[in-house]
């Protein structure tokens, strides 16, 4: 950004992300009460409209229902393997370019998982991630949309509403890990919805979301 701010954020990536999307500059302000950082589209640079809030990143926020992560399934890398194969994205995908899922995307230069629900399992979903790439931002977006597809989004548009996520340890780049992902709720058209990275049986990070249904797919 041309002020700088955003190199000096803590949550620089939440703004690469947004840009890749948006595909326009954006800016992240540090927030008046010191708990984090505001993400905004500022369109009164190119003089049409006004800085817009896209996003927030929040330090300390509290936890959504369910912050124990639950037992993980006990489940073989074929097993996971035949889970991406079930990955509905593959058949149809709202966000193809998504960052984190998306099939227009591949692992050399994206996230690029391919979650898909585990046929033993009826709530928990699971995808490989062997990153090629490693910092706290990546892997919230591998934390992210596994949740989103595991909350219905193959059958209606959904919108990410609020994500907090905890990162224990970082994981090495090359390193085979597991994304597990399941619904732990509904309510009206919010979603609720948790993940788990795993590194062998090892939990390195987990999440937690709240979605918001948009509405079917045309």
């Amino acid at each position: 950004a041309e002020d700088g701010i955003r190199d000096r954020s803590p949550s620089r990536g939440l703004g690469d992300v947004y840009k890749r999307q948006l595909e326009r500059p954006l800016v992240v302000r540090p927030r008046e009460d010191g708990l984090g950082v505001d993400l905004y589209d500022d369109q009164s640079r190119s003089g049409v409209g006004t800085a817009r809030l896209v996003a927030s990143a929040l330090r300390d926020a509290p936890m959504n229902p369910d912050p124990e992560p639950a037992e993980l399934p006990d489940v073989s890398p074929a097993q996971v393997i035949a889970a991406q194969e079930r990955f509905p994205g593959l058949v149809r995908h709202a966000y193809a370019h998504c960052f984190g899922c998306g099939t227009e995307r591949s692992a050399q230069e994206a996230v690029a998982l391919r979650p898909g629900p585990l046929a033993e399992l009826d709530s928990w979903w699971a995808a490989s991630w062997v990153p090629c790439e490693v910092s706290v931002p990546i892997v919230w977006a591998a934390l992210d949309c596994p949740t989103g597809w595991a909350a219905g989004a193959a059958d209606r548009y959904l919108l990410l509403g609020q994500m907090t996520a905890q990162v224990h340890e970082l994981p090495e780049v090359g390193e085979p890990c597991v994304v597990f992902s399941r619904q732990t709720g509904a309510s009206g058209r919010k979603a609720y919805a948790s993940s788990v990275l795993c590194r062998g049986g090892m939990v390195l990070a987990t999440a937690d979301t709240v979605w918001i249904d948009a509405g079917s797919p045309r």
